[in-house]
């Protein structure tokens, strides 16, 4: 809980108080025994709202902290680190002409090229021919 959440709960307990006082004293006293109280509750908000954090009263959100950077460090070369490398991911490849004057014999000798290097597997092949073929 905030501090701010805390003076509310502590305020709220004080009026509940200083209102049994004054239905108390209202018997005796008659309408300055409900006055009094109300006054002295006025008097503590006044001395809250002074004493209390001026944050709430600027109307402007709080900056939001600069994001801080929490990737792993990667071990220094030559160090006892356990920890092991990640492994790679195979990189994906995105075949676009250049040129538009690439022939369609050239682009699937370069996509066969491309599958028996191990840089495609089946599925991409197949699914790029036939959008190459589409395309023609």
């Amino acid at each position: 809980m905030t501090r701010r959440t805390w003076n509310n709960a502590w305020l709220l307990l004080l009026i509940v108080i200083v209102g049994l006082v004054a239905t108390r004293y209202a018997r005796s006293f008659g309408l300055i025994g409900v006055i009094a109280p109300v006054l002295g509750i006025l008097l503590v908000v006044a001395i809250l709202r002074l004493v209390g954090p001026r944050t709430a009263s600027s109307g402007r959100p709080a900056p939001t902290p600069a994001p801080r950077d929490v990737t792993p460090r990667e071990p220094a070369v030559g160090s006892s680190a356990t920890i092991a490398s990640r492994p790679t991911s195979a990189p994906v490849v995105v075949i676009e002409s250049a040129a538009s004057d690439e022939t369609l014999e050239a682009k699937l000798a370069t996509l066969d090229r491309l599958r028996s290097g191990g840089r495609l597997t089946d599925a991409e092949y197949e699914a790029k021919r036939a959008q190459l073929i589409a395309d023609f």
